[in-house]
C-alpha cells in the first residue's frame, strides 16, 4: 500500500539528526515532501481509471477529474476496440470537416479540449450514435499532504522501489542550510539519482509495451537528470 506520510517525515526527522521544530516544523517537511511528489509526478507514475457514460442524443463533453495530468492508454469502448487520443489541432489536420461528420456506434478517437469557462473536457470522434461507456486511464497529480498529516500514503499509495528513497533525498537536499551542508545535499542528490534509475528501470518493464509513445522516454529522463 505504498508509506505514509508520516514515516518518511520521521524518516526525515530522523536523518537529519533533530526533533520537530529545531530547525524544520511538521508543515514544513511537508512541503518539502509535497514539492518532491509534484517532481516525481511528471514521470506519469499515478494512474487511475476513469469510465463515462456518453449520451448519443447530447453529444457530451465530460469535465475530466481535478487531479488530472494527462491521458495515459488509450480508451476501450463498449465493444472492447481502441479509442485513440488525439490532440484536436491533429483531428482537425487530418478530418476538417469533423464536427460535421455523422455519429456512429464505433467511436475511434478522444481529445480534450478546453471549455469557455477553462475547463478540460473530454469528447469523442466521431459522436457515438448510440449511449454506451468508454473506460479510459488517465495520469493524475498525487494528493498533496496535508500539513498534519495522520494516515496518508505519499504518491497515492504507491508501492514502487525507490519511489521512498527518491522522496526523502529530495526532502534532505532541499533542506540543507548552510554551507556546512553542501557537500551533504550534494550526497542526497547523487542519492536521489540513483533511486529515480530504480523507478524508471521498474516503469520501462512494466509499462514499457502498453505506453510505448506515452509514458516518458529515456531522452527525457536524460535531459531530467542533466539538471541535477
Amino acid at each position: 500500500m505504498g508509506t505514509l506520510a508520516t514515516t518518511l517525515i520521521s524518516r526525515f526527522f530522523k536523518r537529519r539528526d533533530e526533533s520537530v521544530g529545531e530547525v524544520f516544523t511538521t508543515a514544513e517537511a511537508v512541503d518539502l515532501l509535497n514539492e518532491a511528489q509534484h517532481e516525481l509526478a511528471m514521470l506519469e507514475l499515478v494512474q487511475k481509471s476513469l469510465s463515462f457514460t456518453f449520451d448519443a442524443s447530447a453529444y457530451d463533453e465530460y469535465s475530466l477529474p481535478n487531479d488530472y495530468m494527462s491521458m495515459g492508454y488509450n480508451g476501450v469502448n463498449v465493444a472492447g476496440e481502441k479509442v485513440t487520443f488525439i490532440d484536436e489541432a491533429d483531428l482537425s489536420s487530418r478530418y476538417p470537416e469533423w464536427q460535421s461528420e455523422s455519429s456512429s456506434d464505433e467511436t475511434a478517437f478522444a481529445f480534450i479540449r478546453r471549455s469557455t469557462a477553462g475547463k478540460l473536457k473530454l469528447r469523442l470522434f466521431p459522436d457515438l450514435s448510440t449511449d454506451q461507456t468508454v473506460d479510459f486511464t488517465y495520469i493524475a497529480m498525487p494528493t498533496d499532504i496535508p500539513d498534519a498529516p495522520t494516515t496518508e500514503y505519499v504518491m497515492n499509495g504507491l508501492s514502487i522501489p525507490g519511489v521512498d528513497r527518491f522522496l526523502l533525498y529530495r526532502m534532505l537536499e532541499a533542506s540543507a542550510y548552510n554551507d556546512e551542508e553542501i557537500d551533504l545535499a550534494d550526497r542526497f542528490a547523487r542519492r536521489a539519482e540513483s533511486a529515480l534509475q530504480e523507478i524508471m528501470t521498474w516503469k520501462n518493464l512494466s509499462h514499457g509495451n502498453e505506453m510505448q509513445g506515452i509514458m516518458t522516454d529515456m531522452s527525457m529522463l536524460n535531459e531530467y537528470m542533466d539538471d541535477y
